[in-house]
Order: C-alpha cells, then sequence, then structure tokens
C-alpha cells in the first residue's frame, strides 16, 4: 500500500529533488554517449564540463545531416535521445546523439528526473524505526490519502456513500 502510494505520488508531483545531474564520459572520435537506463528516468539535458556550454536539444534526422560522419570534429554542441541498446536481456542503456563528432574526451553533465526512494527501500528491520522520504517526510498527509485510496481500491469500494460494486 505505501510502496503503491509513493510511486503513485513520485509520478504525479514533479519535485525539485527528483532532480539530479550525474557525469559521463563521452570517448574521443564518437558521437554517442551511453547513459545507463536505471540512472534516470527521464533525462533532460546535458552539459559539456570543458566548455561549461549547455547542449541544444535537436532532432536525430539534423544531426544524422549535418554531422553524419566524424570528417569535422570537435566539442559537442547539439544532443537528442536516439533510442536505447539491446544489449543483453533488455535495454541497458539509453543513447544520446551529439554533434559534432567528439575530438577528444568530453566529461558530460546529463541533468535528468530519479525515482526517489521509497520507503520499500527501508523496509529491512534495521531501517524500519528510522527510514524517511521525501514524500513520508514532507507530505505525510498526501501519502496518507492515496494509501486510503489504495485501501478503498482493494476493497472494491469505489464510491464513498454507497456499495458500488458491480458484482
Amino acid at each position: 500500500m505505501l510502496n503503491y502510494s509513493e510511486l503513485r505520488i513520485a509520478r504525479d508531483v514533479d519535485t525539485l529533488s527528483s532532480l539530479v545531474p550525474n557525469t559521463y564520459t563521452l570517448a574521443s572520435g564518437t558521437n554517442i554517449l551511453q547513459v545507463p537506463t536505471n540512472d534516470f528516468v527521464t533525462i533532460q539535458t546535458l552539459a559539456n564540463n570543458t566548455t561549461g556550454q549547455p547542449l541544444l536539444p535537436t532532432s536525430k534526422e539534423f544531426l544524422q545531416n549535418v554531422y553524419g560522419t566524424n570528417a569535422n570534429p570537435g566539442p559537442p554542441q547539439y544532443f537528442a535521445m536516439a533510442g536505447g541498446d539491446l544489449a543483453t536481456a533488455g535495454l541497458t542503456y539509453n543513447n544520446i546523439m551529439l554533434g559534432p563528432w567528439s575530438d577528444t574526451t568530453y566529461p558530460m553533465t546529463v541533468y535528468g528526473t530519479i525515482r526517489m526512494p521509497t520507503l520499500y527501500n527501508y523496509a529491512t528491520q534495521a531501517q524500519a524505526n528510522i527510514g524517511t522520504t521525501f514524500i513520508s517526510t514532507w507530505l505525510p498527509d498526501l501519502l496518507l490519502q492515496a494509501s486510503m485510496i489504495f485501501i478503498s481500491q482493494e476493497q472494491r469500494n469505489f464510491s464513498p456513500t454507497t456499495a458500488s460494486d458491480p458484482s
């Protein structure tokens, strides 16, 4: 019940605490930056740490037409989401296409939304009495109401005044 409630709230409420940066290395002579799928729910922006400039979002088609080869490498200026990498048993990487192709190794900062930890993450004997989350600390009334909605659905009580179960 609590896990469902916190995940539902996290999907509906876009909090600043769920927007985080992470740094990755772009290899020399490539135009693809791979970010593990477990690192972010959504990727929002990228920045080149060497130049300090944010990259401009664009389309894959623009990058394929303008920077289709590594003939004129340089520091990346543009990015587009290019899909995933089906390496082993599923999607392991989000591929981000960059333009132009890199002329050297660049540290890149990726900003995105993460899945915030839930109380389920603290469901151990050692953490049971002390584990709190952003939602349980700052939005306890919302957590209680979302839990009550889950319980009402579980009991098939969809109306507060009448028994609305059709079976």
